[in-house]
């Protein structure tokens, strides 16, 4: 069963994604930041 929580969760991130990354053009320093935010957070998970 999937969490509301984690549903919106994850809705939210791809929004913001989407708008950041694909729909934008985002420089190479806001790029980096935006992987480094994506790897960090998948240690976080992995770790919890």
């Amino acid at each position: 069963q999937h969490s509301p929580e984690l549903m919106r969760a994850l809705m939210n991130f791809g929004g913001v994604l989407k708008h950041r990354v694909f729909a934008g053009k985002p420089d190479k320093e806001t790029m980096q930041a935006i992987v480094d935010i994506i790897d960090e957070a998948a240690k976080r998970i992995e770790r919890a």
